[in-house]
């Protein structure tokens, strides 16, 4: 469950960011060579509560999107 929770914790930041660009997976990269755990567990956290408080529904209803 961690892993779907992961990966859907990423979904969420790729997401609110708008995509991914050249430096941002660059970035991640970088970040999950050097600190793998705590960017996976920050990824289960953010899965989490996205369950919870669904964020991309919030986030698509504040700008204007209606109700998905």
């Amino acid at each position: 469950m961690s892993a779907l929770y992961a990966a859907r914790g990423a979904a969420v930041v790729v997401f609110v960011m708008g995509g991914v660009s050249l430096t941002g997976g660059a970035l991640f990269t970088l970040a999950m060579l050097l600190v793998a755990p705590y960017v996976i567990s920050l990824a289960v956290v953010i899965g989490l509560g996205d369950t919870w408080l669904h964020v991309r529904e919030r986030a698509v209803s504040a700008l204007g999107g209606g109700t998905p």
